[in-house]
C-alpha cells in the first residue's frame, strides 16, 4: 500500500516505510498539501452540493483513511499540526454543505500520539493502550476536530474493534454533547461471522457467540443514525448479507437513529375565531439515536380530508430527544 499516490513521491513528498512493508506521506509537505486541495477542490465541486447526500466520510490520514497507523511524526505539536492541515482541507473545500465523518479511531503506531515508545511489531493496541483519555484525545486531535459544526463521528470496526474505556468514552460524551449524526462499520464480513468463528485478530470471543446479533447491538448502543451492513472483510455482497439476517436487521433499524411516537395529543372540542388554540402532546423517540436536525412541528385542520388552516410551531426542537424518555410539549397556535 503506497499511501497515495506514487507519483507523489516522485515529486518530493517524503516518504515513510511501517514495518510491515506500507508507506506513507508526509501530509504536511507543501506540495502534498497543495494536491490534496487541488484533487479536494474538484471532489467538493461533484459531491459537496448533491441533495442525495447526507454525510461525506473524512478519509485523510493513515491506513484506509481511517485517522491511524500513518505517517510517524517526530513529536506531537508536529503530529497535530498535520492533522489540522488535513481538516481545513477538507472543510474548506465542504464549505459547510455536507457533515465530514471523521473516524474517531486511535493511531497506536506512533510515539507522538501514545507518549511512549513505538509499540512492538504485532502487539494489539488493546494491549497496548494510551496513558489516558487526554493523550487519546489529544494525540488523533479529536479535542479539536469534534468541535468543527461540519465534522462529526464516524467509528469503524463495531463489533469486534472498539474498547469502551477510551474508543466507547468518546462516543458516549460526542453523543452528549454533540448534536450531529454517527455513523458505524460492523467490523469484519460475513466470513468473520458465521459458522460461529469469532471475528478475525480477536481470538479470545468464545466459540458459539451470535456475532451478528452482538455486532447490531454494539451499533444500537453507540446511538448511531447509520451503519454498514458489512465490513472490510466482506467475501460476499451487502444484499446477501442483508436477506441472512434479516430479521435482525429490520428489528436494529427499528433501533437505529431516530422514531418518534405521539403517545397523547389533547386539545379542546371548539375554538372561536381570534382565541388561542392549545396543543399539549406527549412524545417518545422509541430508536436510541437523534435526530440532529430540527423539525418544526406543523398543525392541520382538514374539512373532508382537505386542510383548510396549517401552521408551524417553531419552537417545537426534538433535537435532544432520546430512547427511554417522555417529552411534554405544549403548543399554542
Amino acid at each position: 500500500f503506497p499511501g497515495c499516490p506514487e507519483w507523489l513521491y516522485a515529486q518530493g513528498v517524503p516518504r515513510q516505510f511501517q514495518p510491515d512493508g506500507r508507506s506513507f506521506p508526509d501530509y504536511s509537505h507543501p506540495v502534498y498539501r497543495k494536491r490534496l486541495r487541488n484533487f479536494l477542490r474538484v471532489f467538493a465541486a461533484r459531491f459537496c452540493s448533491d441533495p442525495r447526500i447526507e454525510t461525506i466520510d473524512l478519509r485523510a490520514y493513515g491506513d484506509w483513511g481511517e485517522w491511524h497507523s500513518g505517517y510517524g511524526y517526530p513529536n506531537l505539536p508536529q503530529r497535530r499540526k498535520a492533522l489540522a492541515i488535513l481538516l481545513a482541507a477538507w472543510r474548506d473545500a465542504n464549505q459547510g454543505r455536507k457533515w465530514l465523518n471523521l473516524s474517531a479511531s486511535y493511531e497506536w503506531m506512533t510515539s507522538a500520539n501514545s507518549q511512549r515508545e513505538f509499540a512492538p511489531q504485532g502487539l494489539s493496541i488493546y494491549e497496548w493502550p494510551p496513558p489516558s483519555y487526554a493523550a487519546y484525545r489529544q494525540g488523533s486531535l479529536f479535542d479539536e476536530a469534534f468541535q468543527f459544526p461540519d465534522v462529526t463521528l464516524r467509528r469503524d470496526g463495531v463489533g469486534g474493534a472498539v474498547k469502551q474505556e477510551y474508543d466507547g468514552r468518546l462516543i458516549a460524551n460526542f453523543f452528549a454533547q454533540q448534536r450531529k449524526p454517527v455513523t458505524m462499520e460492523c467490523f469484519g464480513g460475513l466470513d468473520a461471522y458465521v459458522n460461529g468463528r469469532p471475528p478475525i485478530g480477536f481470538p479470545d470471543t468464545k466459540p458459539g457467540d451470535d456475532f451478528v446479533q452482538n455486532a447490531l447491538d454494539e451499533i444500537v448502543s453507540h446511538h448511531a443514525n447509520y451503519a454498514t451492513p458489512i465490513g472490510w472483510l466482506a467475501q460476499i455482497g451487502a444484499t446477501e448479507f442483508y436477506n441472512r439476517y434479516r430479521p435482525a436487521m429490520l428489528e436494529t433499524h427499528k433501533l437505529m437513529g431516530y422514531r418518534f411516537f405521539l403517545v397523547r395529543a389533547t386539545y379542546p372540542r371548539a375554538a372561536a375565531p381570534g382565541d388561542p388554540l392549545l396543543l399539549f402532546q406527549t412524545w417518545e423517540n422509541r430508536a436510541h439515536g437523534r435526530c440532529y436536525r430540527l423539525c418544526p412541528l406543523r398543525v392541520s385542520l382538514t374539512q373532508n380530508g382537505r386542510a383548510v388552516w396549517a401552521v408551524n410551531d417553531a419552537r417545537f426542537d426534538q433535537r435532544n430527544w432520546m430512547a427511554g424518555e417522555t417529552y411534554d410539549i405544549a403548543s399554542r397556535f
